[in-house]
């Protein structure tokens, strides 16, 4: 479901996740699809993690193996997201993170539907995901013989409606969502290909401070999106 690479470890955070996490209702959390811990790790390093219950999720289990060592009270399954079910009770999270997974799922509609199980009524939900123009290349391609930005990526959206109504239809309101060019930092590409760790930024200021620069991608958007449950709806279950 999640890519194979690297996932650094960083102090940013999308500012619309740091808002949601801040919320008092907020009192305990699921990184779903969470992969090496990245969102996690930084979260912790701003201390917004403090008194929260956090669960992560991935069907990694190298994965989970770096995401424990964030911090050990951190609740850890190696699972298939579409089957969260079977480790999770439902009803028991204020907010689901999920940033840039869905697009690695190849039931997107069980793999919302499993967000809304565990969530409570009116819980949010933060989903990114990859957002694709007409125009856009780059140069992987995906086992379909598609252009990709990542060549494990099942889909890559065009439209709004391919996402929005499966949402909506499982009980979903959206709150908020905007697109952001996509912007890659240029150190990630040669860290990557000389083999270095997820926390080689944080061992290096020089390192760090050279991320800032970034190579935007032409057609390719950043995708944010927040939901809300909503009461009695669709995505309720008998569990």
């Amino acid at each position: 479901m999640a890519s194979v690479g690297i996932h650094y470890y960083s102090d940013f955070i999308p500012e619309t996740l740091v808002r949601l996490v801040k919320k008092q209702t907020v009192k305990c959390l699921l990184d779903l699809g969470c992969g090496d811990g990245a969102i996690l790790f930084a979260l912790k390093q701003r201390g917004l993690l403090k008194n929260k219950k956090v669960f992560a999720a991935d069907i990694a289990p190298q994965r989970i193996l770096k995401v424990q060592k964030i911090d050990r009270d951190f609740r850890c399954f190696v699972i298939d997201a579409c089957q969260l079910d079977k480790v999770m009770r439902p009803k028991s999270v204020d907010l689901v993170i999920s940033s840039q997974v869905i697009e690695h799922v190849p039931d997107q509609e069980e793999f919302i539907r499993q967000v809304g199980r565990v969530l409570k009524p009116e819980g949010s939900f933060y989903l990114s995901t990859v957002f694709k123009k007409r125009y856009a290349w780059y140069f992987y391609k995906n086992d379909k013989g598609k252009w990709v930005l990542d060549p494990t990526h099942l889909r890559e959206y065009r439209h709004d409606k391919e996402l929005v109504p499966f949402l909506e239809k499982s009980g979903f309101k959206i709150i908020y969502h905007q697109k952001t060019l996509w912007q890659f930092p240029i150190t990630d590409f040669f860290l990557k290909r000389l083999g270095f760790g997820s926390d080689i930024y944080q061992r290096s200021r020089l390192l760090r401070a050279l991320r800032i620069v970034k190579l935007p991608i032409l057609g390719y958007y950043c995708w944010e999106l927040v939901s809300q449950k909503r009461m009695g709806k669709a995505n309720e279950t008998k569990d």
